[in-house]
Order: C-alpha cells, then structure tokens, then sequence
C-alpha cells in the first residue's frame, strides 16, 4: 500500500484509513501491521467478506463497528460486502442510525 502527501502529521486532525480489503480474515495480520505503522485514528474497510455467524472480529487497540452483509435470498455459504469501522481506543464516537436497506454505516467522532 502506498501513501502520498507531505507526510507529516498536522495537529488536531484524524489519521484515516479506506480500505476495500477483499476478506477481512485473510488480510488481517496485515491491516493490523499498517495500523500501527501508519498510526490510523479511524480505519473504514469494505468487502469484509464476513457473515453474521462469522467469529466476533477484535482488532488490538481499536473498538470495532461492524456491519456484514444482508443475504436475503443467497446460498448459505454466500460472502461478500460487508464493513468495518476501527475507532482507536480512546477516541469518542457514537454511531449513527442509518437506513438498514443499503450496505452502509455512519458514526460521528468527537474531537
């Protein structure tokens, strides 16, 4: 993965993190590596792949919000969609009620 930009931190603001990783589970050790590397505040991962059955998902120093795909009319070993927003332990957030039709989730971040 690569970053561009100055590089350097500015006071008072996020570092935040997009990521359409493809299968949360086979990519982990790695997001966990760029986390701390990177020094991310807020992490937004798309197509986790996961389902609800799936094991409960703990990233070291994050709270996790997750939201797996609905599979309404799929075969039981269907994966795909699915989002995960890492908050890093210690930043206050709440998370936003949403429409629940759409793949889609929300939290707002107090500074």
């Amino acid at each position: 993965m690569r970053f561009t930009g100055s590089g350097e931190d500015v006071k008072g603001c996020f570092k935040i993190l997009q990521w359409n990783c493809d299968h949360l589970m086979a990519k982990k050790v790695e997001l966990e590596a760029l986390l701390e590397e990177k020094n991310i505040d807020v992490a937004l991962i798309q197509e986790t792949k996961l389902r609800k059955e799936d094991a409960v998902v703990k990233v070291r120093g994050y709270e996790v919000v997750r939201k797996d795909r609905r599979r309404e009319g799929m075969s039981i070993k269907a994966r795909g969609g699915g989002l995960i927003t890492l908050v890093k332990r210690g930043l206050q957030y709440q998370v936003m009620k949403v429409d629940e039709e759409i793949e889609k989730g929300g939290l707002r971040c107090n500074a």
